[in-house]
């Protein structure tokens, strides 16, 4: 059962998915997570931007709301955010700096919507 209703969903977490991103600071993004069905989960999320020489922005796509959040060096972000569709990370265009995104992702969601 889930905790907002007495219908079953086949509950699940994923725990601690780590993240750890290097690359150079060019403006690509990289997706940390993307749902494949309708049944969209609460993620709960820390991105640090460890001393990179660029800062990081991190988008959170949502049922109904869009989120960015800019993340200077040696700076994070901790946060949890329910229906989430999406989620990605883009370093800036920084010629010759490097990006470096550490963190984790934890995902609590349904397997069948009720």
């Amino acid at each position: 059962m889930d905790g907002n209703s007495s219908t079953p969903c086949g509950s699940y977490t994923a725990n601690q998915l780590g993240i750890n991103i290097q690359r150079i600071c060019d403006g690509g993004s990289v997706q940390l997570y993307q749902a494949f069905t309708e049944c969209l989960p609460t993620i709960t999320l820390r991105v640090a931007n460890a001393g990179s020489g660029c800062p990081i922005t991190l988008f959170v796509k949502q049922k109904k709301d869009f989120h960015t959040f800019q993340i200077k060096p040696n700076f994070q972000i901790f946060a949890s955010f329910d229906s989430v569709k999406e989620v990605k990370v883009q370093c800036s265009d920084s010629p010759g700096g490097n990006c470096n995104i550490f963190g984790e992702l934890q995902i609590h969601g349904c397997v069948s919507c009720g």
